[in-house]
């Protein structure tokens, strides 16, 4: 076996080779900022979204009324309110029977009830409370009710109404 000897390649290839070795750092070199392109400052702007969220969290106590003997602001339930709006939110409070808990013959008996620190004597039309600020966190206000006593001479059946409360962003 005879040893390998190294060739020199031809003066062609060395040129060729010389050229894309000279195109490469040039490459490289056009790649890195100038001095002129370099900054001593940047930024990187943040900016995310939370959408709005209104929700309100009614709890039933199952509270039957005494129509014979009233009730004095009963607790009936509970009713929770978040809404992270910032210019608050409105909670509208509707009585199917226009504050009127009526039976089966239609006879009727009107009541008055309590939301939270608010009294409201009559559910005839909706009423719209407004709140002013945001409220993110969960807040609950007690519902209760009032039905005037001495109704004994009401006609015998079941009375009801359904109360319906609405939140909405303002």
């Amino acid at each position: 076996m005879s040893p390998l000897h190294a060739h020199p390649p031809p003066a062609r290839a060395r040129a060729v080779s010389g050229l894309l070795s000279g195109a490469l750092l040039g490459l490289v070199l056009g790649a890195s900022p100038s001095a002129a392109a370099v900054s001593q400052r940047g930024t990187v702007p943040l900016h995310g979204t939370v959408a709005t969220s209104c929700y309100l969290v009614v709890t039933d106590h199952g509270s039957a009324i005494d129509m014979e003997n009233g009730a004095f602001f009963q607790a009936v339930g509970s009713v929770g309110e978040s809404c992270n709006n910032g210019q608050g939110y409105t909670v509208t409070i509707a009585s199917e029977n226009n504050g009127r808990m009526v039976n089966e013959t239609g006879q009727g008996v009107g009541y008055a009830i309590s939301y939270g620190d608010l009294l409201l004597d009559t559910l005839r039309a909706p009423v719209e409370l407004t709140r002013r600020y945001a409220q993110p966190e969960l807040r609950t206000r007690q519902f209760r009710v009032l039905v005037p006593i001495a109704f004994r001479s009401l006609t015998a059946g079941t009375y009801s109404d359904t109360i319906t409360l609405t939140i909405a962003a303002r």
